[in-house]
């Protein structure tokens, strides 16, 4: 059977949307092996399938480690009836897919996600030699996959923008998904989650590393407004991150930190019930394009999505794509808490909206936003690129 390799600085048991993405498709494809880099968490067990090389993620761009990556990857083609090769990065991953395609004429898929496209695009303006890399990297795909519409927008952008536009034709979308078995409103220990955070009244709730362009600090200013009407109301925030002191402060200063629990991380098997015990998911993200920052997608709307959660989420980057405005959640401007507010206490005061986007959104992930659609639709894909390569 012809095997295909997955390249990637992203995979489980490290965190994050790319290493949820992979860890999904891993467990559905099983043709797939995967070379991935040091896990930053302890592994129980191994996969016979997943190799990890010798070096953590901050250091595969280090030019001894990309030479490390290709030798490996040189000799592990030629040991196995590899057809495909999947670069789940732009860089570093995608210097070692395109130099398989360069040596074994092995074709390859790469994966983008927004932010990575957004820095090739900086970093590519102001160096020939990043142009050239990028040119080299994405030119060369026989398929480029993008979590949103959002971002094959930017990476069609970004291939005119070094000479490729040929290759914009090779951009498709496929959606992330989540497992609607898992989330769901009936999670266990949901209703022993609400009564330890929640006090009896409404309960919001956010899941997301805790940086600038998340947009905690705006759902926090916005808190204000929505106490006035639901004094009992809780805002639970699950996660970490560089800017949670900064939120701490701003809660404080707001007035709101009674209200507001910073819970850290949650443990994988405890997050459907946290999902399932909340009244609004709320996650006004922003854009910051001088720190090449943007919500290519958003599978955490998807989770809450499952869990009969609606979203308040805004018209930034793909989430568009993850939240349909009025049918699974509302859609506002970002950095505006006033906005944020408005759409919560709508929520809040109008159960039977409530209770049809909870319906909608439950509906939308089983219908099309699960992993099992997202793996046929990348098979698919990769299925095509093998025939054309047989075909010469």
């Amino acid at each position: 059977m012809e095997h295909t390799l997955l390249l990637t600085q992203d995979f489980p048991p490290d965190r994050g949307g790319m290493a949820r993405l992979y860890g999904e498709l891993f467990i559905r494809l099983q043709d797939v092996e995967v070379s991935a880099v040091a896990s930053t968490v302890p592994e129980d067990g191994h996969d016979r399938r997943l190799h990890r090389m010798p070096f953590a993620r901050g250091q595969a761009h280090h030019l001894p480690n990309i030479l490390r990556w290709m030798r490996w990857a040189s000799g592990h083609v030629a040991r196995h009836h590899t057809g495909l090769v999947h670069a789940g990065n732009v860089r570093s991953a995608g210097y070692v897919a395109a130099w398989l395609r360069r040596q074994s004429g092995v074709p390859y898929l790469v994966y983008v996600h927004g932010k990575d496209v957004m820095k090739e695009q900086r970093k590519s303006s102001a160096s020939a030699a990043v142009r050239m890399g990028t040119r080299e990297i994405l030119g060369h795909a026989g398929a480029i996959i993008a979590n949103s519409s959002a971002t094959a927008d930017l990476a069609r952008e970004l291939l005119c923008a070094v000479g490729r536009p040929r290759s914009a034709n090779h951009v498709h979308v496929v959606h992330p998904g989540t497992d609607p078995a898992r989330f769901r409103p009936t999670a266990s220990g949901a209703d022993v989650w609400r009564r330890s955070m929640a006090d009896g009244g409404p309960l919001l709730l956010s899941v997301t590393r805790l940086v600038a362009r998340k947009g905690i600090d705006t759902a926090i200013t916005a808190l204000p407004a929505i106490l006035a009407r639901y004094p009992d109301a809780r805002y639970v925030v699950v996660g970490t991150g560089p800017d949670q002191a900064r939120l701490e402060a701003l809660a404080t200063a707001t007035r709101v930190a009674a209200h507001v629990r910073f819970v850290g991380d949650v443990a994988d098997d405890a997050l459907p019930a946290c999902y399932a015990a909340a009244d609004v998911f709320v996650l006004p993200v922003r854009t910051i394009p001088w720190d090449d920052e943007i919500e290519g997608f958003g599978i955490v709307y998807l989770e809450a999505a499952a869990a009969g959660v609606p979203s308040v989420a805004t018209r930034e980057g793909g989430v568009a794509d993850a939240v349909a405005d009025g049918v699974t959640g509302l859609l506002v401007p970002p950095a505006d808490p006033r906005a944020v507010a408005e759409a919560v206490l709508r929520l809040l005061d109008d159960a039977a909206l409530r209770a049809r986007l909870a319906h909608d959104g439950r509906r939308a992930v089983e219908q099309h936003f699960h992993w099992e659609r997202a793996a046929y639709e990348v098979s698919a894909i990769g299925q095509r690129l093998r025939e054309n390569a047989r075909r010469g």
